[in-house]
């Protein structure tokens, strides 16, 4: 997927969890869930 130009996967980055901004605060990104 892309965010801002950048290649980023949505099921597991930490920084673009399940869309694009989304951060996990000290947890993991799983499936596109924080903590999941």
């Amino acid at each position: 997927d892309e965010c801002d130009g950048a290649c980023v996967n949505l099921n597991n980055d930490e920084q673009n969890c399940g869309d694009c901004g989304v951060v996990c605060q000290g947890e993991q990104c799983q499936g596109g869930i924080c903590g999941g």
